[in-house]
């Protein structure tokens, strides 16, 4: 985006940025691999989803029905013995994950399930190497980071049947694979910002499924939520979409939807352990209320607020004090899920900037709305949306990224 009164730049420039691959160097492993869709294609896992999302809505919703596709990851590793500019070794991607996985400092068997941040339509696993890699390091594990369908070429539900279809592929890996099946109680769920936000709809649909007694295997998800902005950009090619849409990501029927904006999910228990962090940004309103709902309905919960720190501080800013004890929390609270579950519990802790110091605060506390004021400041906004959308006329929609 640019400022100072410019244009704003089509959607297609700035999401190409994002996406050139900056080259693999230093204390890392990354063994790319392609995960392929099921062929015949599943059916039964595109219909859960879409049962899912018909049966949690309120009200009349529109969305494309999109197929299964190939989809690549990065299996991310910490190498420890690399010089700080030292390449990767030439040699494949296979022997690339074997020297991953064999690597003395990769003790434990967690596995994170990544899902990168970028508001939905930018960046990819490559922008989020030095997160995922600093992650695989303090969990002693590895990490799977997701290059899922980003929009506006491909709307909600898309990146959610991706998800979807990565983790049936950890514990079910389709043939071809690099890595054998893992253990549910190894995986994590694990992501910043908008994939922060993909962990949350990803865990409201599988509690969705047990709850209609469709029962998948769950394990324990971590997560933030999106950034939204409003930003008219220029016509283009992929931009209005089509069919039209007023949203970059979703239809704005689906705004308010608990599989699009989780914080309208009328229950959170029976999840796993979650694990969140917020700032003072723009979104610790809704990170609160989240860590309050789900702590309140019995869920074991860590959340941390962090003073004066913005949106993604700890993979912006890993070099501050903050920025690196949020990295080993959050590390740490993953490991221990798989190999010292009895010692996850609840807690909250606010982390002053300057002095580094402390203090405890009541999870359930942090946030005093109710489900139903919440739901009710969702529709007002989704309203005013499509009253705008439908004033603009269709062919100039404002899209919240």
């Amino acid at each position: 985006m640019q400022g100072g009164g410019k244009k704003p730049s089509p959607i297609s420039k700035v999401q190409a940025s994002t996406l050139k691959d900056p080259g693999i160097k230093g204390k890392i492993w990354v063994a790319k691999a392609t995960v392929a869709a099921p062929k015949p294609a599943d059916e039964s896992l595109r219909e859960a989803v879409f049962k899912a999302i018909d049966e949690m809505k309120e009200g009349e919703v529109q969305y494309t029905k999109p197929d299964l596709v190939d989809t690549e990851v990065e299996w991310t590793g910490f190498r420890p013995d690399a010089g700080k500019d030292e390449p990767l070794p030439d040699i494949s991607e296979q022997e690339k994950y074997e020297r991953l996985m064999s690597e003395p400092t990769r003790t434990s068997g967690t596995t994170l399930l990544y899902f990168h941040g970028g508001a939905y339509w930018l960046c990819a696993p490559s922008t989020h190497r030095q997160l995922t890699s600093r992650l695989a390091k303090e969990t002693h594990g590895r990490v799977c980071s997701v290059k899922y369908r980003l929009a506006p070429q491909a709307a909600f539900p898309s990146q959610l049947i991706d998800a979807l279809m990565m983790y049936l592929s950890l514990l079910y890996p389709p043939p071809g694979s690099m890595h054998e099946a893992v253990l549910a109680k190894e995986i994590l769920f694990a992501g910043d910002s908008a994939g922060g936000n993909i962990v949350f709809a990803l865990l409201q649909l599988l509690l969705q499924l047990h709850r209609t007694s469709n029962k998948p295997t769950l394990r324990l998800p971590t997560a933030t939520e999106p950034r939204r902005s409003m930003t008219r950009f220029p016509h283009e090619d992929i931009w209005p979409a089509t069919p039209p849409r007023g949203d970059l990501f979703c239809d704005l029927s689906l705004l308010d939807h608990p599989l699009v904006s989780p914080l309208s999910a009328t229950s959170w228990k029976g999840s796993p352990p979650l694990w969140l962090c917020t700032g003072q940004e723009g979104l610790t309103d809704e990170d609160c209320f989240v860590a309050s709902r789900a702590a309140s309905e019995g869920v074991v919960v860590q959340f941390e607020q962090y003073e004066a720190m913005p949106h993604c501080f700890a993979m912006l800013m890993p070099f501050l004090p903050t920025g690196d004890r949020c990295l080993r929390s959050w590390g740490d609270f993953c490991r221990r899920c798989v190999e010292e579950p009895a010692s996850v519990e609840t807690n909250g802790t606010y982390v002053y900037a300057k002095t580094g110091a402390e203090k405890a605060i009541d999870v359930a506390g942090v946030s005093k709305m109710s489900l139903d004021e919440v739901k009710k400041l969702m529709a007002e906004a989704k309203e005013k949306r499509l009253k705008g959308y439908e004033k603009e006329g269709k062919g100039m929609p404002k899209p919240a990224l």
